[in-house]
């Protein structure tokens, strides 16, 4: 195995530990945050639930992006970085959707 090959491999490694305990930080926020009853714990916990999801979709278009070109994909797979941001960008926009929605219920039904 060549360093670059090795390098790489730790640093997927890395992203996945990460992801992992970043989603199990998120799911505990949750918990906290409907316990509590609070929209500001159960926010960040979305927000953190998109960097986890983030990490993950990156180590899977890291991954898919390594594969060489062929003959049906002659500039390879490198391009599903791309989409993969592009998922990230409408994953953070629809929990902005749904925290402004519970926002404004709060609001319109303010609660002890």
């Amino acid at each position: 195995m060549e360093r670059h090959e090795h390098n790489a491999e730790v640093k997927g490694n890395r992203l996945l530990a990460a992801t992992v305990l970043n989603l199990l930080i998120s799911f505990a926020e949750i918990a906290g945050g409907l316990f509590a009853n609070s929209l500001s714990l159960i926010s960040d916990a979305l927000h953190n639930l998109s960097d986890g999801l983030a990490t993950f979709i990156a180590l899977i278009a890291n991954r898919i992006g390594k594969k060489p070109s062929n003959s049906r994909k002659t500039f390879g797979y490198k391009r599903i970085e791309i989409l993969a941001a592009f998922l990230n960008a409408q994953v953070l926009i629809a929990i902005s959707f749904y925290l402004f929605y519970e926002a404004v219920q709060r609001i319109l039904e303010p609660e002890p």
